[in-house]
């Protein structure tokens, strides 16, 4: 039966952070219930569960990396829209940004 609630638990702390990390940035809306989320965590720790620190790192860490490469497109989408709009100006600090894009992933 302990098994069963924890992996239960377990579940719903992924579920809550997964859909409030993943969430649009544009959204001023918190996807996340505060008071369940403090349940889930209270009741990990009452049955000695301290592993769900790294499920919240794994899920930010998927979640910067989904924001690095969302921004990136972006940038780099505008940058070859600009650069054909003004093919005689180019610009020289285009290739850096590439770079300093290239090492967030």
């Amino acid at each position: 039966m302990e098994k069963v609630i924890d992996k239960m638990m377990q579940t719903k702390f992924t579920h809550c952070v997964s859909s409030e990390l993943h969430r649009p940035l544009t959204d001023q809306i918190t996807v996340l219930d505060i008071e369940r989320l403090v349940a889930v965590v209270f009741g990990m720790l009452r049955i000695r569960r301290r592993d769900f620190v790294e499920v919240y790192k794994k899920e930010s860490c998927t979640a910067i990396k989904a924001v690095v490469k969302q921004t990136k497109i972006e940038v780099v989408a505008k940058e070859d829209f600009e650069n054909k709009e003004n093919a005689a100006s180019a610009d020289p600090l285009f290739e850096l940004k590439c770079l300093w894009v290239n090492l967030f992933e």
